[in-house]
């Protein structure tokens, strides 16, 4: 999903009343540049992420899930690694 695309639909969730999703289906992380951009659209509107599913199929090897999971200020990869 494009960053417009998720705003207007978590700005409709948000106005409904619901504070909090999850982010899933497909794989959001072999988008990683497009999931950052969704998280911060996210903390624009007011709905905060709980958490978000991956299956790990990005998952190549140690060093390059800790770049990728490094760039989301939210997530220390010491925490999970």
């Amino acid at each position: 999903m494009d960053p417009a695309t998720a705003e207007d639909h978590l700005r409709l969730v948000r106005s409904l009343g619901c504070r909090s999703v999850h982010i899933g289906g497909g794989e959001p992380l072999l988008r990683p540049d497009n999931l950052g951009e969704i998280l911060e659209v996210a903390g624009r509107v007011g709905v905060s992420i709980e958490y978000v599913g991956t299956n790990s199929s990005w998952f190549k090897d140690l060093e390059s899930a800790k770049r990728i999971l490094v760039g989301y200020p939210s997530l220390i990869p010491e925490n999970f690694i």
